[in-house]
């Protein structure tokens, strides 16, 4: 009897809280990165959002958020915020300019030009056999690219487009810009 009286005082009264709390935590802080314009708008110069990369780390342990905006000049501004492991610090803000940093304007024309589709098909041909899918990868950095406003559909409409991937082109792209433009960004 003692040793049963043992382990029932061992056990916690209350469960612990989950991961979802931490990643909850971290989303709010990441959904931060979109509410701001860049510090060089003025009235000849609007900028406007156009697209967001987002790298979320394996079990919210951080992420950053590169939120990409555009004006009539065809001038880029990139803000970035970050949220390390430590979710009660500050996110880290920085931005960067087309201006001053060619490997911006080089890497949106990569984005432009990557070879993804739908990959619903064959639509209408004989079925054949399927080829052999590369498995996802279950751990790493997941990595989003969403277009927002400037995604045009052939009528001319908007529409926003998503791609979501720890591997491959995807995540090529967004490690490519997050590496290409590491000397270009400034405090805010």
């Amino acid at each position: 009897m003692p040793l049963l009286l043992a382990l029932l005082l061992t056990l916690p009264s209350r469960p612990r809280p989950v991961a979802e709390d931490r990643c909850t935590t971290m989303q709010a802080g990441l959904d931060s990165a979109t509410a701001k314009l860049p510090p060089e708008t003025n009235s000849d110069s609007q900028y406007y959002g156009t697209i967001i990369v987002t790298a979320t780390q394996s079990f919210c342990m951080g992420g950053t958020v590169v939120t990409v905006y555009r004006n009539n000049k065809l001038h880029w501004a990139l803000r970035k915020i970050s949220v390390g492991s430590d979710l009660t610090v500050a996110p880290v803000e920085r931005w960067a300019y087309s201006t001053n940093c060619p490997a911006i304007l080089d890497w949106l024309e990569r984005l432009e030009q990557l070879p993804i589709r739908f990959g619903i098909g064959p639509i209408r041909q004989t079925l054949q056999p399927r080829p052999s899918i590369r498995l996802p990868m279950l751990h790493g950095t997941d990595y989003t690219v969403r277009g927002y406003g400037w995604v045009k559909q052939p009528s001319g409409a908007p529409a926003t487009l998503s791609l979501s991937s720890n591997d491959g082109e995807v995540a090529t792209w967004a490690r490519g810009i997050f590496q290409a433009t590491v000397p270009c960004w400034k405090p805010a």
